[in-house]
C-alpha cells in the first residue's frame, strides 16, 4: 500500500511523494503531468512496490505545498529546474549515483525525455505516456 512521505532536497523545497516498496530496492521514479499530482500514480505505486521495486511519485514543483517557489519568476519553473528536482529527489531517497527506472506522463513525460537525454547513464529504462519524443513533437508542430 502506498504511503505519503516528504522529501526535502533544499531549503524551501520539500516534496510530497507517494512511495511503496523497500528502500534500497530498484528505484522507479514516476513524474506526473500538467494539472495532476502524485495521486495519478496511486495504483502503479502499489503494484510496483508489490513487485519488489522502490516506487516514488512526487508531486512536482508547484504542486507540492512545500515546493512552490515564486511563480512570478518563470525561471523557477524552467525544465532544467524540474530535472534538477527529479535528480535531487533520487539522491535524497538514497539512490545517489544508482541507475533507476523513469516513468513520465504528459508534462512529466517531457521532463523524463530530457532527463534521459541529459543523464542517460543513470536511466535504466524509460517509459513515456502521452508524450511523443521531442523531435517528433517538434516536426509535427512545425507543419
Amino acid at each position: 500500500m502506498p504511503s505519503l512521505e516528504q522529501i526535502t532536497i533544499a531549503p524551501g523545497l520539500t516534496f510530497d511523494a507517494l512511495t511503496a516498496g523497500e528502500p534500497g530496492a530498484p528505484l522507479v521514479l514516476l513524474l506526473h503531468g500538467f494539472a495532476e499530482s502524485m495521486h495519478c500514480w496511486r495504483a502503479q505505486i502499489g503494484a510496483l512496490g508489490d513487485m519488489g521495486y522502490r516506487a516514488i511519485a512526487p508531486s512536482q514543483r508547484g504542486y507540492s505545498p512545500g515546493a512552490r517557489p515564486d511563480s512570478n519568476d518563470t525561471a523557477n519553473y524552467h525544465i532544467d529546474r524540474l530535472m534538477d528536482d527529479a535528480m535531487a529527489i533520487t539522491a535524497a531517497a538514497g539512490y545517489g549515483d544508482a541507475r533507476f527506472h523513469l516513468v513520465g506522463h504528459d508534462w512529466g513525460g517531457s521532463i523524463a525525455w530530457a532527463l534521459a537525454d541529459r543523464h542517460h547513464g543513470r536511466v535504466a529504462s524509460l517509459t513515456i505516456l502521452s508524450r511523443p519524443h521531442p523531435n517528433a513533437f517538434n516536426r509535427a508542430r512545425c507543419r
